[in-house]
């Protein structure tokens, strides 16, 4: 098979659950900027090594979808044409540490960007996360974190990793140590949410594309939550024939953007408690204290709410 084109000049590497995916529909719709389709294709954190995880879903979802070999990884990019930045946006790469010794071989120069939540409400978005697809077993949040370690033992992948996954200073710590601090731009989900247009501006700069650009549509976010109607959200997961159909018709965002306002209506959003998220925060300070000095940029307000 013949080697199509290049590696992508950038990526956005997480974290999980903290609004990397409506970041990635932003930036695919700047006329300079080309994102693959899937947006995660796993190659560096999988790299001629299939993953094999054994958690519900995982064989239907990270082992199937993973793309492991580089002529086909770089496939993915063969229609760039004239765009000035391109890229894919693979959370798994903030989590694993080999994505970082696989990027910093293949892509010294490479641009990375990453958004992060605070890790109590990323934790638990997560597993309503698995709820909504009907995965994740449990109905209790605080059980699941219970049978958290248990789970990675038994070869779980990282969205199962409820409270592993909001060690962000761990995980960045390898990037800095690899790369430039100049290569990296960390922003704040709870800054992206409340007005993203502040956070495009910049991430745009930062890619070397034209910053002025303002997106056509905002993004719909991946649903998570209790199904109202469990048949309901099983029809809607499942590939059903009017499925199929739609996807011969409509092209791949537009026809995620629908599926995820379907989803969304089907599912309700009960709170985390209060104690257990304090729990949780409390959990992190330490390391949100230190993600806040490795970045330069203040954390600490996490602890606060």
């Amino acid at each position: 098979m013949e080697v199509p084109v290049a590696f992508p000049n950038f990526l956005l590497i997480g974290a999980a659950r903290s609004g990397s995916t409506a970041l990635f529909d932003y930036l695919g719709q700047h006329p300079q900027i080309f994102v693959s389709d899937p947006k995660e294709p796993h190659f560096f954190a999988f790299e001629d090594r299939p993953p094999e995880f054994t958690g519900p879903g995982d064989e239907e979802e990270i082992n199937r979808v993973a793309v492991t070999d580089e002529c086909a990884y770089r496939a993915l990019f063969r229609a760039v044409g004239d765009a000035r930045a391109v890229g894919e946006g693979s959370v798994s790469y903030l989590y694993y540490p080999r994505a970082v010794w696989n990027i910093r071989r293949r892509i010294p120069r490479i641009q990375l960007v990453c958004i992060l939540r605070n890790p109590a409400d990323r934790a638990y978005s997560a597993f309503r996360f698995s709820r909504a697809r009907m995965y994740e077993p449990l109905a209790d949040f605080r059980e699941a974190l219970e049978r958290e370690e248990k789970r990675i033992a038994a070869g779980w992948h990282h969205i199962w990793h409820y409270r592993r996954m909001g060690r962000y200073h761990e995980q960045l710590r390898r990037f800095y140590r690899e790369f430039d601090a100049e290569q990296i731009r960390v922003y704040r989900f709870e800054d992206f949410v409340r007005d993203p247009r502040p956070v495009l501006r910049d991430c745009f700069g930062f890619l070397r594309v034209d910053p002025c650009f303002r997106p056509r549509w905002k993004p719909v976010t991946v649903p998570s939550g209790e199904p109202r109607v469990e048949a309901l959200q099983r029809y809607l997961l499942e590939a059903a024939p009017v499925k199929r159909m739609v996807k011969r018709i409509l092209p791949g965002r537009i026809r995620r953007r629908l599926s995820r306002r379907i989803r969304k209506a089907n599912l309700r959003k009960p709170p985390m408690d209060p104690a257990l998220r304090q729990e949780l925060l409390e959990g992190y300070r330490d390391g949100i204290y230190e993600l806040s000095e490795l970045t330069g940029r203040d954390f600490t307000g996490w602890l606060a709410r």
